[in-house]
């Protein structure tokens, strides 16, 4: 790898990660926390979706907050690591698409997600 490409890679994760960190806790959405919080909280006390809780949306994004509360603690901020994974996946995959094209334009393309996205609205079901 060029010196050129290195400092680019050093740059975008430096800047990922630190606006990852920064804004992964700055928001809660009392509607959209709340639901998820206490259905996620629901099935890690043994209860059945779809039977014993009733919710509009699909059970996939439930059982994952179930399982981010299960791992980091019965917390609102824990429903946010999956989404912050997955935005740091995301850009690292931008990131690598466009290494070859320009490593400088590799960076800006990677940092979008969590610049566009994350940062406007930090519920975590988004």
């Amino acid at each position: 790898m060029k010196r050129n490409q290195t400092t680019a890679f050093i740059i975008f994760i430096l800047l990922h990660i630190s606006i990852l960190y920064y804004f992964h806790d700055r928001f809660w959405s009392a509607a959209t926390d709340g639901q998820s919080a206490l259905t996620a909280q629901h099935i890690n006390q043994g209860e059945v979706l779809f039977r014993d809780i009733h919710d509009p949306h699909p059970g996939y994004i439930h059982w994952l907050n179930a399982l981010a509360m299960r791992l980091f603690g019965e917390d609102f901020v824990s429903l946010r690591y999956p989404v912050t994974i997955l935005i740091f996946a995301g850009g690292s995959l931008l990131f690598w698409l466009f290494f070859m094209q320009s490593p400088w334009l590799a960076v800006i393309a990677g940092l979008c997600p969590a610049a566009l996205s994350f940062v406007h609205h930090l519920g975590p079901s988004h």
